[in-house]
C-alpha cells in the first residue's frame, strides 16, 4: 500500500480561544486526535496495533495544549503528520498480515522524515479552515454544562498525555535494565558448582522470573494507559453525548490520570532513585550561571553534562528544585542552588537573572528584547525571539549554545546570602512520615493533613494559598507538589515536635502519585477511608495536568478544592454538578474553604 500525500485536514477546531494564530490549529489537532483513536480502537479490537499511533496520539495532544505555547508551524506540522497516521490506522481496521504493517510503518516514517517546513500561504490556509469551526457551534447545540464537561474532559486528557510522554522514556529504559538482570541471574545460577546449582535452581529461577513479571506488569500498566486515552478521545468523536456519558468519561480521565501518576512515580525512581530530603540553598555565589527552569529532568541531566566541566553554575527555577532530592543530581557539583519562584514570576526573575536560562515543560511567556537572546526552551514556542534547544542524531539535547549564552553574560558578581527551601520527602521517605503522622494523630498532636497541589496562577492576586497557609492550625502540616508552595514555603524548614517537616514536599506536580499515596497509607494506618480522611487536596487549577490531578483525586473518591481561579467554561451550573457529582470545590475564602 503506498500513502497517499494529502495536506488538506478532514475537520477543524472545536474552540477558538487564546493566541488567534494558533488556537484553530489546536483544536484542528484535536479533531484529529479524535478521528484516529475512534478508527484506533477498531484497529485494536482486530488485533492491530502501532506505537506510531501511540506516540502521536500523545505528542499531538501535548502540542494541543493551551500552555505549551506552540508556534502555527510546529502545529501546522503536526496537522499534517495525522493525515500520515490517519492512513495507517485505516489500513489497520482491515485484515492485515506483520509483513505490511512493518511496510507502511516504514513509509509513515519516511513520509514524515521527507515533510517540508509548510510555508506561510499553507499556515494561513489552514488557519482560516478553523475558522469554520468555532466553539459556538458546539456550545448553541450541546449547552453550557455539556460543552464545559467536554472541555474539562479534554483539559485532564492533555494532562494525561503529558505525563505519559514524560515516563515513556524512563520506563523503556528500565524494561531493559530489569530483562538485563533477570539474564544476569540466570547467568549467575550456570557459575555455581554443579551441587548448589541443583539446590539453588528453583530459587534462582524464580528470582529471575519475578523480575521479568514485573516488566510485564509494568508494560501492560502502561499500555492500558494508552489505549484509554484512545477509548476516551473515540468517545469524544461522537457529537450527540448525553451529560451522564460526559460525566462517565470524566471520570474515566481521572482514573487515567491516576493509572499514568503512578506510572510516572516509578518510571521516575527507576531512572534517578530514591529522592532524600535535602534543604536546598538559594544564596548566591559569584559566577557564570544558567538557569533552568521545569520538569523535564532529561533536560537537566543534558545541561549538567555540558557544565561538567565549564566553570558554569546551574542553578533551578519552578518545580526542578524537586532535582535536589535525587542523589544524582544533588552531588553534581555544578548544581549549585535554586534561584526564583514558579512560573507566574517568569519574565521578573529571568528578566534579572545574569547568565542563560532553559524552559522545559514550563508554561512560556515571551521574554523582553533585552534577555531575549539568553532564553532557551527545550520545545518550539510561538515566540520567534526564543531559541529552540536543537537535538543530536540521537536525540538528545545540544546545549552548547546554551552555555555560550551562558559565559558572553556577567554572571552573578557577589555573594547575597539566602533562605533554604526543604524537598525530597517523597519515594520511600513517605513510608517515615506516615508512620509518625499516624502516631501523631493518634496522640492528638495532628489532626488535619492539607496537600495543596499544582501549578501556581498567572496572577499574583488574590493571594489565596497565602492566606490558607497562614489560617492553618499549628495541629496540621502541609503536603505539598508542584510549583505553587512557593506561595508559602520560602525559608519553612521547620520540624514539628512529632519529627515531621511543617512542610512535607513531595516535588513537582507530576510527582503527585507520592501525595496521594501519603493519604492511602495514612487512611490505612487509621482505619480511615477517603470520605473521613484527615487528608484534604486544594489544587491550583491553572493547566492540563491541574486539571488532570483533579480527575485523579476524585477517581479516587477524595473530595478536592479547586482554584481559586476555574475555567472560563465552569458556569454556576456546571459547578453544581461537579460539586454534587464529584465532590470539586472551587476555592472562594481559605477560612471558609478548610471548614468543608
Amino acid at each position: 500500500m503506498m500513502l497517499e500525500n494529502r495536506t488538506e485536514p478532514a475537520f477543524g477546531a472545536t474552540r477558538v480561544v487564546g493566541e488567534p494564530q494558533t488556537s484553530s490549529l489546536r483544536y484542528q489537532l484535536l479533531r484529529w486526535c479524535k478521528l484516529i483513536a475512534r478508527k484506533a480502537v477498531v484497529a485494536r479490537e482486530r488485533g492491530n496495533r502501532s506505537d506510531l499511533i501511540d506516540d502521536f496520539i500523545l505528542n499531538a495532544l501535548e502540542a494541543s495544549s493551551e500552555v505549551a505555547c506552540m508556534d502555527s508551524a510546529s502545529l501546522a506540522k503536526w496537522i499534517l503528520k495525522g493525515d500520515y497516521i490517519l492512513q495507517l490506522v485505516e489500513f489497520l481496521t482491515t485484515e492485515t498480515t506483520q509483513d505490511a504493517l512493518v511496510e507502511l510503518e516504514g513509509q509513515v516514517r519516511a513520509g514524515v522524515a521527507s515533510m517540508e517546513e509548510p510555508d506561510a500561504q499553507l499556515i494561513q490556509d489552514l488557519i482560516a479552515q478553523g475558522a469554520n469551526y468555532l466553539p459556538e457551534t458546539r456550545l448553541a447545540t450541546w449547552g453550557a454544562t455539556r460543552f464545559g464537561l467536554h472541555e474539562t474532559i479534554i483539559s485532564g486528557l492533555v494532562g494525561v498525555a503529558a505525563t505519559a510522554l514524560r515516563s515513556a522514556s524512563p520506563s523503556k529504559k528500565a524494561w531493559e535494565e530489569m530483562r538485563y538482570r533477570a539474564e544476569g541471574v540466570r547467568a549467575s545460577l550456570q557459575s555455581l558448582k554443579p551441587r548448589e546449582r541443583k539446590e539453588k535452581r528453583e530459587e534462582y529461577l524464580a528470582r529471575a522470573q519475578k523480575i521479568e513479571d514485573d516488566v510485564e506488569s509494568w508494560r501492560a500498566e502502561y499500555r492500558s494507559a494508552l489505549d484509554g486515552v484512545l477509548d476516551v478521545l473515540a468517545t469524544l468523536s461522537d457529537e450527540e453525548l448525553s451529560e451522564e456519558t460526559l460525566c462517565e468519561t470524566a471520570l474515566q480521565v481521572g482514573t487515567i490520570a491516576s493509572q499514568t501518576l503512578e506510572i510516572f512515580e516509578r518510571a521516575t525512581l527507576a531512572q534517578y532513585g530514591s529522592p532524600t530530603p535535602n534543604s536546598v540553598s538559594t544564596t548566591r555565589r559569584k559566577g557564570a550561571c544558567v538557569v533552568f527552569s521545569g520538569d523535564d529532568f532529561d533536560a537537566l541531566a543534558a545541561l549538567l553534562k555540558q557544565a561538567e566541566y565549564s566553570q558554569i553554575d546551574v542553578w533551578t527555577r519552578g518545580e526542578a528544585i524537586a532535582a535536589f532530592a535525587y542523589p544524582c543530581f544533588a552531588s553534581n557539583r555544578r548544581l549549585v542552588g535554586h534561584y526564583g519562584g514558579s512560573w507566574r514570576n517568569q519574565l521578573d526573575e529571568l528578566g534579572g537573572f545574569p547568565g542563560s536560562s532553559v524552559l522545559a515543560s514550563s508554561p512560556v511567556e515571551e521574554p523582553d528584547d533585552s534577555y531575549a537572546p539568553y532564553v532557551f526552551s527545550c520545545r518550539p514556542t510561538r515566540y520567534a525571539s526564543i531559541q529552540t534547544i536543537p537535538r543530536d542524531a540521537d536525540g538528545d539535547y545540544n546545549m552548547t549554545l546554551v552555555s555560550r549564552a551562558a559565559t558572553d553574560s556577567s554572571g552573578f558578581l557577589s555573594f547575597k546570602p539566602g533562605d533554604k527551601i526543604s524537598v525530597g520527602f517523597g519515594g520511600r521517605q513517605l513510608e517515615v512520615m506516615v508512620d509518625r503522622a499516624a502516631r501523631a494523630y493518634r496522640t492528638g498532636q495532628l489532626k488535619r493533613v492539607i496537600a495543596i497541589c499544582g501549578q501556581d496562577f498567572a496572577s499574583s492576586e488574590p493571594d489565596y494559598f497565602e492566606r490558607l497557609f497562614a489560617a492553618l492550625p499549628e495541629t496540621s502540616v502541609v503536603l505539598t507538589c508542584g510549583d505553587v508552595k512557593f506561595r508559602f514555603t520560602v525559608g519553612q524548614t521547620s520540624q514539628t515536635s512529632y519529627n515531621v517537616p511543617k512542610v512535607i514536599d513531595v516535588g513537582r506536580e507530576r510527582d503527585a502519585n507520592a501525595a496521594l499515596r501519603f493519604a492511602a497509607e495514612l487512611d490505612a494506618e487509621l482505619d480511615r477511608t477517603a470520605s473521613n480522611s484527615p487528608v484534604s487536596f486544594f489544587v491550583s487549577l491553572w493547566g492540563e495536568a491541574s486539571m488532570a490531578l483533579a480527575l485523579a483525586l476524585v477517581a479516587q473518591g477524595r473530595k478536592v478544592v479547586v482554584g481559586p481561579y476555574a475555567p472560563a467554561c465552569w458556569t454556576p451550573e456546571l459547578t453544581a454538578v461537579l460539586r454534587d457529582r464529584f465532590g470539586i470545590t472551587v476555592a472562594s475564602d481559605p477560612i471558609s474553604d478548610l471548614g468543608n
